[in-house]
């Protein structure tokens, strides 16, 4: 018959409580960093979201499928469209109002039509309008919404005023269309007109 030596068994108890020990303060310095913890908050376009997903430029010409003369220059037929820069995000249900604050923003955006300078992780672009943007929201995270935005570049026209020399019988002669250029000179919108909406490089708040 085999004997029991009750040191051994003293010894593996002792092993067991402290084995208990280091998972439940484990345990508790888990429970207390996910106390502390603060849901980071990022800017698109002034629009706070949990994350930003990707960004993507999107940059287009129309170029003439006809034969061109060898002397002319190419440029000539070389249509550039706007910049498009097209905005993912994402904004959880941490903050439970965050995602329909951030939807509101956007559709009041949206409405306003308003040019802003928006300023994305590698450019800032001026004279961009938000031209179209969605916003879903699907299981298994019920509640959260994420974003895609699409924001267009509207290009400026700056007419130069042009005098026109007084006729002979001493009156201007700027009723001559041929000869009126026009005077309009569009004003540049402001900075508060503009909105001048950013969206940082890192902003997370934690």
């Amino acid at each position: 018959m085999g004997t029991v030596d009750n040191a051994v068994i003293g010894g593996d108890i002792i092993a067991i409580l402290a084995q208990q020990a280091i998972r439940q303060t484990i345990l508790f310095s888990a429970v207390a960093s996910l106390q502390a913890f603060q849901p980071p908050v990022v800017f698109i376009a002034g629009v706070p979201v949990s994350a930003r997903m990707q960004e993507v430029y999107q940059y287009r010409a129309e170029v003439t499928r006809y034969p061109i003369e060898s002397a002319s220059l190419a440029s000539d037929h070389v249509i550039l469209y706007p910049i498009e820069i097209e905005l993912t995000a994402e904004a959880a249900n941490w903050y439970p109002q965050m995602p329909g604050y951030a939807l509101n923003l956007l559709e009041q955006m949206w409405k306003s039509r308003n040019m802003l300078t928006l300023i994305t992780t590698h450019k800032q672009v001026q004279n961009m309008v938000l031209r179209e943007f969605r916003a879903e929201n699907e299981a298994p995270i019920w509640g959260k919404l994420s974003f895609h935005a699409v924001f267009q570049q509207i290009p400026l026209v700056v007419i130069q005023a042009q005098n026109s020399p007084p006729s002979q019988t001493g009156g201007s002669s700027s009723a001559n269309p041929a000869v009126n250029n026009g005077g309009q000179t569009p004003q540049t919108p402001t900075t508060q007109q503009q909105g001048n909406f950013n969206l940082p490089a890192s902003t997370a708040v934690g």
